[in-house]
């Protein structure tokens, strides 16, 4: 695995020249050639569109701090993990994060007694979801902008063949009265909860609400084997540090087998007895 951390921003000639110097103080002087102007001043634009792209390898001591340091400045990053495909395929859990869209949901199905307003957890779900089915298109897979997850009838027969554990199945209703040619449609709810995250190296911090310890946005997921042996795992799975799906290699590749599209996968990786966490990786 290496990561690609992207860092960009506006009022950028000031913040290039702090970046600048933090690469400096890492010793990582050699990162600044990975400056890039995106686009230049125009009637338009008055500001430059610029970013650095700076590669990292796995591991590398130097990302945390980095990134520790871009947070305190307040300066934009997005980090893009790259896998080789064997990487991918030796993986025992993978972060399963689903790229096609289904617009917003059109109702509320979640009793909100009990529901932090500002993360909302812990959701409880007590009616079914209702979307516009239309935006399904030819998706197999796709998510509302609040991540219900929403699957096709072709998809949903797969993994019952595949005998996939840790699941349920709701129905998805049209927001109107029935279209002609109206899809089936199901949302996807994993039903079975990971123990908490191995923190540190998980980069969590808690709620500002409700205390509850959140994964970090853009943050790479660590779990000790020791955890995993005591709780289990299933095929589908949630993490409790927020709204995240975990999925074993099963279910990855029946997604590859298939010619699933429309998702993005993550390695979460696993702590053996013998390892130390050394830091805290993106």
């Amino acid at each position: 695995m290496k990561t690609i951390l992207y860092v960009f921003g506006m009022g950028w000639e000031e913040k290039k020249a702090l970046v600048d110097r933090l690469l400096e103080d890492l010793g990582r002087a050699d990162l600044k050639q990975h400056y890039h102007l995106v686009a230049p001043p125009s009637e338009t634009r008055l500001v430059a569109s610029a970013q650095y792209r700076l590669p990292f390898s796995q591991d590398d001591p130097a990302l945390d701090r980095l990134v520790n340091a871009l947070e305190q400045a307040g300066i934009q990053y997005r980090p893009e993990r790259r896998y080789t495909r064997k990487e991918l395929l030796q993986a025992e859990l993978l972060y399963l994060s689903v790229t096609g869209v289904v617009g917003e949901r059109k109702n509320d199905p979640y009793d909100r007694s009990q529901m932090c307003p500002r993360c909302w957890l812990p959701r409880v779900q007590v009616a079914d979801l209702v979307i516009d089915k239309r935006q399904m298109g030819k998706k197999d897979i796709a998510a509302t902008y609040t991540y219900e997850v929403v699957i096709t009838e072709r998809l949903a027969s797969l993994f019952h063949e595949a005998g996939l554990t840790g699941y349920e199945l709701r129905p998805v209703h049209h927001y109107t009265s029935r279209p002609e040619r109206e899809p089936v449609l199901y949302q996807l709810i994993p039903t079975h909860i990971l123990p908490p995250m191995a923190v540190p190296p998980t980069r969590v911090s808690p709620c500002s609400r409700c205390g509850r310890p959140l994964l970090k946005l853009f943050a790479e997921i660590f779990y000790k084997r020791t955890d995993l042996k005591r709780a289990g795992f299933q095929d589908f799975n949630l993490t409790q540090e927020g709204w995240r799906l975990i999925i074993t290699q099963r279910v990855y590749r029946l997604l590859r087998e298939h010619k699933v599209r429309k998702f993005r996968v993550e390695v979460v990786r696993i702590l053996e007895e013998e390892q130390k966490a050394l830091g805290s990786n993106l």
